[in-house]
């Protein structure tokens, strides 16, 4: 004798199966949606952009570091004058204990000129911290457009670039002469910025940060 085995499942458990799989294709549509707001806003989604976008947060982190062994070394007594921009002991910012930053390369893909480098620039930079006061920044100059848009997004949730009006990049951001100074002031969407990434007139893209504000 045969027993029929279907087993019938009461309202209640329907509704509670129904209500599961609505759940599933809400949460399956707000997942889309951010995907696609994120592609969105970042304009592409293609591996070698978000590969870029990774680098550029690096980049960041390298200078919000800087940043950090800037104050550190000046908690212990060193002052900004005094701090070098290299591996000696007592003031190199990079010395392992007593700078404690890790330097790194900039990375290539980043960069329109590959053998550009991070410089450290003292003196009094208009529109940078007081007018009247001295201030430490670093500057990275010659990176991509693309980079220096990924840049201003992460810094401004804006990828737009300012342009300034008269500012050489090579004499003023990483040429030999430490002495020359650049007045930010009076610039349209940089004025009083700490960090950002600008255009220069010769058309160089330049992302500075500062590492003591006078």
């Amino acid at each position: 004798m045969k027993r029929n085995l279907t087993m019938t499942i009461g309202p209640t458990r329907q509704r509670g199966i129904g209500m599961t799989m609505i759940l599933g294709v809400l949460a399956g549509i707000v997942v889309i949606g951010a995907v696609l707001a994120l592609t969105a806003r970042n304009g592409s989604n293609s591996p070698l952009d978000k590969a870029n976008e990774a680098l550029v947060g690096g980049l960041l982190s390298e200078a919000a570091n800087m940043r950090m062994g800037f104050d550190f070394m000046q908690s212990n007594g060193v002052t900004a004058d005094n701090i070098t921009f290299d591996k000696t002991a007592t003031t190199g910012l990079f010395h392992p204990t007593d700078g404690g930053t890790v330097e790194f390369t900039p990375p290539a893909e980043l960069l329109e000129n590959t053998s550009a480098s991070w410089q450290m620039r003292g003196g009094r930079f208009p529109g940078v911290g007081t007018d009247s006061g001295t201030d430490k920044v670093v500057a990275l100059a010659e990176i991509s457009q693309s980079a220096c848009q990924m840049i201003n997004d992460r810094l401004y949730s804006s990828s737009s670039i300012p342009v300034l009006s008269s500012v050489d990049a090579n004499g003023s951001w990483w040429g030999s002469s430490s002495s020359v100074l650049v007045d930010l002031s009076g610039e349209a969407g940089i004025d009083g910025r700490a960090a950002t990434c600008l255009e220069t007139s010769d058309g160089v893209y330049v992302y500075y940060s500062t590492l003591a504000e006078g």
